[in-house]
C-alpha cells in the first residue's frame, strides 16, 4: 500500500493546506482522497478524490512544500 502526503501553504490566502491518499476531506466521511499528482511540467499539484472531482494548485501561489511518500 502507498500513501502520499502533501502539505503546503497558499499565498494568496494564507491558508495551509495537508492532503493525505485514503483520508476523509474536510471532515466529509464520504469523501476522501484518491490520489495525489505533483506535475513537474505543468507545475502543478492535482489532488483527485474518490468522486473523480478534484483540486489543482499552481506551484506560483504555493510556498513551503512538503511530499511524502509512504509504502507499506
Amino acid at each position: 500500500m502507498r500513501i502520499k502526503k502533501v502539505k503546503f501553504k497558499i499565498k494568496s490566502t494564507n491558508e495551509e493546506r495537508v492532503f493525505i491518499s485514503n483520508k476523509q476531506v474536510n471532515n466529509n466521511d464520504n469523501l476522501k482522497v484518491r490520489n495525489i499528482f505533483l506535475n513537474d511540467d505543468l507545475e502543478t499539484i492535482k489532488i483527485i478524490y474518490t468522486n473523480n472531482k478534484g483540486e489543482t494548485f499552481n506551484y506560483k501561489d504555493i510556498e513551503n512544500l512538503e511530499y511524502t511518500q509512504l509504502q507499506l
